[in-house]
Parts: C-alpha cells; sequence; structure tokens
C-alpha cells in the first residue's frame, strides 16, 4: 500500500510542491488542532462540575482525544523535516528536560507556598531531576512530556524510515507501518479486548478471562499508544493530499463518528461505574480504548479537511491559543491547583457546567497574557 501511495505522490509532483511551500512555516489548522485540544485539557482538570450534569459527562469523555491530537500533531511536524542533525536533536532532547525540570521546581515552589511539605534531599534530588513523585505536589500532567521524551528518543530512528530512501522508495515507512500496528495492538486493541472480555464475564457471571499477558510480548508498551499516534500522525500528513481525494465523499461522516466514538466512550464509562452523569468520576485507562483512537482521528481529519473553510476560526485559535500550547500545558495545571486551594471553597455552591467552562476560558486567557509577556524575557521564553 506504501508503494502505491508512493507512486501517486511521485505522478503528481505533490510530494516535492508540498515540501518547499510548508517545510518551516506553520500550518495554520495543525496549531487550531492544538488549540481546541488544549482548551479540553484545560477543561477537564481541576473541574467545577456539578455531580449530576451529563453535557460534562459528554465533554469530559471527548477531552480524552486531547492528548492523542497533541501526540499526532507532534508526529506530523517532526516527520516533515528536510534535515537531520545529532548536535541538534540532542539539544532538543536536553532542553526538553531541563525545561520540565524547572518545572518540576516551580511546582514544588508554589505548592511549599500552599501547604507545608517535609521531605529529604534525596526525595527533593529525585523528584527534581530524576521525575520521581514527591508527596503533596500533583504532577500529574507532567506524563505527556515523559511521553514525548520517549517520542524525541525514538525520532532519529523513525526519521530515517520516514524519509530516507532506499533505491529510490520510501521502504522504510514499510517498516514504520509495523511499527504503528504492533504499537497499535499492545498500547490499544488488546487493553479493549481485555475490558470488552472482562466485562463480558462479569455479565455471565463467570471466572474473568484477561488477555493482557499478551501486552507483554510486545516491544513498545511503555507509552505504545501514544507512539501509534505519533506515527498515524505522520502518515496522515504526509498523504493528506491523497487523503482527500481517495476518501474526500466520505468526510461527512468525520463529525457523526466523532459523536459516536465520544459516546462510545460515556458507554464504557457507564459499564465500569454506572453513571451517565459525571460523578466525580474519570474514566479508567481512557487512552487505551478505541473509541479515543476514533475520536483523535477523526478530529486530526476533520481540521485537515475543513482548513480552508474554517480558515478564519482556525487563525484566531492557531494565533492566540495553538501557539502557546506548550505553555499553557504547563502553566494552568499549577494555577488550577491555587484556584482549588483559595477559591474552589467560596464557589462550591455554585458548581455548574457554564461555570467549568468560563473557567476553562479564563485560565487559558490568563495563561496566554502571562506567556506573551515573558516571551519577551530572554531565557524565561524558554520555558514555553
Amino acid at each position: 500500500m506504501i508503494g502505491l501511495l508512493q507512486k501517486r505522490f511521485t505522478r503528481k509532483g505533490i510530494e516535492e510542491r508540498e515540501k518547499k511551500e510548508e517545510v518551516g512555516k506553520r500550518v495554520e489548522w495543525i496549531d487550531a488542532l492544538k488549540g481546541v485540544s488544549i482548551l479540553l485539557v484545560v477543561f477537564c482538570h481541576y473541574v467545577v462540575l456539578p455531580e449530576n450534569t451529563i453535557v460534562g459527562n459528554v465533554v469530559m469523555a471527548l477531552a480524552w482525544a486531547a492528548v492523542p491530537c497533541f501526540m499526532m500533531v507532534s508526529g506530523a511536524v517532526m516527520h516533515q523535516s528536510e534535515m537531520f542533525e545529532w548536535r541538534k536533536h540532542f539539544l532538543k532532547i536536553g532542553k526538553t528536560y531541563v525545561v520540565l525540570c524547572i518545572w518540576r521546581l516551580i511546582y514544588l515552589l508554589i505548592h511549599i507556598r500552599i501547604q507545608s511539605m517535609h521531605f529529604g534531599r534525596a526525595q527533593l534530588l529525585s523528584y527534581l531531576f530524576f521525575l520521581t513523585d514527591l508527596d503533596g505536589i500533583d504532577t500529574g500532567v507532567m506524563w505527556y512530556m515523559n511521553a514525548y521524551l520517549v517520542m524525541l528518543f525514538l525520532f532519529p530512528v523513525t526519521r530515517f524510515l520516514f524519509c530516507e530512501k532506499f533505491q529510490g522508495k520510501h521502504i522504510g515507512r514499510e517498516i514504520l507501518v509495523y511499527m504503528a500496528g504492533i504499537s497499535a495492538v499492545g498500547g490499544i486493541i488488546i487493553p479493549s479486548v481485555n475490558w470488552g472480555l472482562e466485562r463480558i464475564c462479569i455479565f455471565l457471571r463467570v471466572e474473568k478471562i484477561s488477555i493482557n499477558g499478551i501486552a507483554a510480548l510486545m516491544p513498545f508498551v511503555n507509552h505504545g499508544n501514544l507512539l501509534f499516534y505519533f506515527l498515524a500522525g505522520a502518515f496522515i500528513f504526509e498523504y493528506r493530499e491523497w487523503v482527500k481525494e481517495k476518501f474526500g465523499r466520505y468526510k461527512v461522516i468525520l463529525f457523526p463518528l466523532i459523536c459516536a466514538g465520544t459516546m462510545g466512550l460515556v458507554l464504557v464509562k457507564y459499564i465500569d461505574s454506572g453513571l451517565l452523569i459525571w460523578g466525580g468520576v474519570y474514566l479508567s485507562e481512557g487512552y487505551s480504548h478505541m473509541m479515543t483512537s476514533v475520536i483523535s482521528v477523526g478530529m486530526f481529519l476533520l481540521f485537515m479537511w475543513h482548513d480552508w473553510e474554517w480558515r478564519h476560526v482556525n487563525h484566531f485559535l492557531a494565533t492566540y491559543i495553538g501557539r502557546h500550547t506548550m505553555g499553557i500545558y504547563y502553566m494552568h495545571y499549577i494555577l488550577l491547583a491555587v484556584c482549588s486551594a483559595f477559591i474552589y471553597p467560596m464557589i462550591r455552591t455554585h458548581y455548574s457546567f457554564a461555570m467549568n467552562v468560563i473557567k476553562t476560558v479564563i485560565v487559558t486567557a490568563f495563561c496566554v497574557m502571562i506567556i506573551m509577556l515573558l516571551k519577551k524575557i530572554p531565557w524565561v521564553k524558554n520555558l514555553f
């Protein structure tokens, strides 16, 4: 199949034209998708939702697609690079790690102001530099940066296989399709099938059957689901013109497909917890469900297909939100932690879906304003 796609691209000369036009400059629909994704991330953290909200529960299910969309975007952008230099790549890894450590220090300093904390030197060093947890500090949001670092370590391999030609053909892409496949099997398909088997056994009142042991045979178990999204984003973006031409008549089903995937996650939560309302319960292992893949890929294709029709909205999302997502990702969580400690107790009786939307808008806007100001300061701007 890769050979067929490559042949079609070569015949039309699309590959060369796109590299000249788009490598080195931002693609607005990509940044717009990042903007929507970070809004979903802010929405689902430190929520001020009433427990009986149904619409809040639906949006919380939709929000599971945000991180996979981020990873698809990273895969799409990074695999378009024409040149690769080991020095620059190691510098990027080093910068990402140092920035992560600095933000962990910022989280520590702010939490010390919020509450009393006690820890030893060894605990402090392990927390700051070796990415271990420290009691009293919620750094759960930073797991994504750990996964991103995993992708950076793998990138020299994936980029070589994706970009370099062997005897004039992109043979390496077939290997990447294989890698994406086993990543999906280990990180998405096996967990989803295992979830289904366990629920069937519960319904039939028989002894549970587990196939999770097979996942141990998969080589990409650690963040394997996100590796799938990383590679999927690279392939979809590379062959986007072919996808648009071949499947353009089916684009009308993307929005219903996203809705179906979202309701699928709502159903998963209902089967697990008996709740169709929010109830203060997060979906377990949300990134490992196949419905999350349906939503994530659907959102990526939706923005890709409607890049021109939505150009004005995309421009706003890209300019004012999408280009600041990394800073928002780090900053919003600690800001919400402060709000949870000092503001949430005063408004607890007024929780509502609308208030959570307002919280999302205000926190995102505040983060963007602070980031835009701090980016004017040398060195400090590297934190964003």
